[in-house]
């Protein structure tokens, strides 16, 4: 009822006695919120985030539960969760139970007071309390009751067993045989259950059995083989997935080498994928200089157009960092981008002034004479595409954060290029054509030495 009083809850359901990372038990349970439309969610505090820290404020004093909150993971069937999921495993077979518990609590702590992260929980504990029944196997026998005999009187008193089926009023109906409920409330009406021996002798549980109490996990995980606990962490906003796999894995270095991480789910694709993106940035960039070698028929004035690229991409970082954003798969993209929208400025610079130089003119004024020629409409057509692409910063609703982190990285970007970029295009370019002059000149000397 807490729940659907927040705004923008729209529904939510209860369901008792089993969870998604939980397990089964009586004493779990799990809740599902649904939100409304995005349409009617416009505003930050009606966003997922803003809702669940709401919820969330709701058991943070709670200590007779505990409460754990999560949304649903980005591709659906990947893993059970959004943000990180891991597998703390005790490589370590002489470990119990409670050695991995107290080490996946201190993980859990050292993540919680990290300003990195928002959140990190996890569903195992080794102290539930439990009910033991100790059966004398030996005396059992004596008494001639078959052990599968007591196990079943035991079913069908504290569980149910189902007999048959019967017809009433027409209707089939399941006949389940099970205990009142007042016979099954204690646990001295457990030892007073009375079972069946072979020489027909009716005898008490307490005859044979005792009771005792102690604590145990109450599921036994496992991961490969190794007795492990899954663990799930949320990185703050502006910090990439990437780098909150990394601090993680620092943190699970202090456990020792008993203790080791798997990554699932969403976080074990982005681990094998690591590091794609730098050789997508360098095949552009590679690719990119290999056609303006081919346009310019220079190995060396094709660098004054890829070194412009480079107030591009420190562009898009400092926009990154302004926003409050993490350097995302998205925001990647966005600079993959920018090579060839960066180098479009300096080509038509570049371009001109090439077309001077062959017409006599000296490389210092050949550049002079193609940035004052070429500056408004390297403007014109960059300020064109830069306001274009302003509305995708501000956006909302599905899919809204990776359009917000790809125009990001690709109006700075072009910001940067166009307002700082463009300074140092006509700069690069007499560099790199003085270079360019001056190993030619050399190959055309060492040429004429041989002709003599």
């Amino acid at each position: 009822e807490k729940v659907k009083t927040i705004d923008g809850v729209k529904y939510f359901i209860g369901i008792s006695g089993t969870s998604l990372m939980g397990g089964s038990g009586e004493n779990i349970g799990m809740g599902v919120v649904g939100l409304d439309d995005w349409s009617k969610r416009t505003t930050k505090n009606l966003s997922l985030n803003s809702i669940m820290n709401k919820v969330r404020s709701f058991y943070k004093n709670d200590v007779g539960t505990s409460v754990d909150f999560y949304s649903l993971p980005a591709i659906p069937g990947v893993g059970s969760s959004s943000g990180l999921s891991f597998q703390l495993n005790a490589v370590n077979q002489n470990l119990t139970a409670m050695d991995l518990y107290n080490a996946q609590e201190k993980l859990l702590a050292d993540i919680n007071t990290s300003p990195f992260f928002k959140f990190a929980f996890a569903p195992f504990v080794a102290s539930t309390p439990h009910l033991f029944l100790n059966i004398d196997r030996v005396k059992l026998a004596s008494l001639k009751v078959p052990l599968s005999t007591f196990f079943s009187v035991l079913n069908n008193n504290l569980g149910s067993s189902y007999v048959n089926n019967i017809i009433l009023l027409g209707q089939v109906n399941k006949v389940i045989v099970q205990a009142e409920s007042q016979y099954r409330k204690t646990f001295d009406d457990v030892k007073n259950i009375y079972l069946k021996s072979l020489d027909n002798k009716f005898l008490q549980v307490k005859n044979f059995a005792d009771i005792t109490f102690g604590v145990s996990p109450k599921i036994y995980y496992r991961f490969n083989q190794y007795l492990s606990t899954g663990i799930t962490a949320e990185a703050q906003d502006n910090i990439s997935s990437g780098t909150a796999i990394k601090l993680v894995d620092k943190m699970a270095e202090k456990l020792g080498k008993d203790y080791s991480i798997s990554w699932t789910g969403l976080s074990l694709q982005e681990v094998e994928t690591q590091g794609l993106i730098i050789v997508l940035i360098s095949l552009a960039a590679i690719f990119g200089y290999l056609f303006l070698v081919a346009l310019y028929e220079s190995f060396l004035v094709a660098f004054a157009v890829m070194f412009s690229t480079t107030f591009a991409v420190m562009g898009a970082l400092f926009g990154l960092m302004f926003m409050g954003l993490p350097l995302s798969i998205y925001a990647q993209l966005g600079v993959v981008l920018l090579i060839g929208l960066s180098s479009k400025n300096a080509i038509l610079i570049v371009e001109f002034a090439l077309d001077y130089k062959k017409n006599g003119v000296n490389t210092f004024s050949s550049a002079i004479k193609a940035s004052d020629e070429r500056f408004r409409a390297v403007l014109m057509t960059a300020f064109t595409f830069i306001l274009g692409v302003l509305p995708m910063l501000f956006v909302s609703g599905a899919g809204a954060q990776s359009q917000i982190s790809m125009g990001t990285s690709v109006f700075f970007g072009m910001l940067f290029a166009t307002m700082i970029g463009i300074i140092f295009v006509p700069v690069l370019f007499m560099i790199f054509d003085i270079l360019a002059d001056r190993f030619s000149s050399k190959k055309t000397v060492v040429r004429r030495k041989y002709a003599k």
